[in-house]
């Protein structure tokens, strides 16, 4: 299974076609407006990194998905490491690029990031 593009998601209705939550130096940061499953887990926030024009450094292109844990997480792992990407918690303290995961329900939360410097830390 491979994670959506994001213009399919938009199509769909997943995601609004501007980012809902921010747009901070390369990325994007989108707060999904109906559930989403991937690999048993729960999306509920998807970033894309991208530049589209130089503003300073570090851009790391590619995605990330911060999902509710649903299920054990060996589907998800296995998506990861197939794919270059890393899986890892989220403290329910922390911020996600200005979300305050808090204001999340309760539950463990991770993020799935697939960007560039995840393929050179897989490597």
């Amino acid at each position: 299974e491979d994670f959506l593009k994001f213009e399919m998601l938009k199509q769909k209705g997943f995601l609004a076609k501007k980012p809902n939550i921010s747009r901070a130096d390369y990325n994007d940061i989108y707060k999904l407006k109906k559930p989403y499953e991937f690999m048993g887990q729960n999306v509920v926030l998807i970033s894309d990194e991208y530049m589209s024009e130089y503003v300073g450094c570090c851009v790391s292109e590619g995605w990330g998905a911060v999902f509710k844990q649903t299920t054990n997480l060996k589907l998800i792992e296995k998506f990861a490491k197939t794919n270059q990407c890393s899986v890892g918690p989220i403290e329910s303290t922390s911020d996600y690029y200005g979300f305050k995961i808090r204001s999340l329900p309760k539950g463990n939360y991770y993020e799935l990031s697939c960007r560039e410097r995840d393929l050179d830390e897989s490597q």
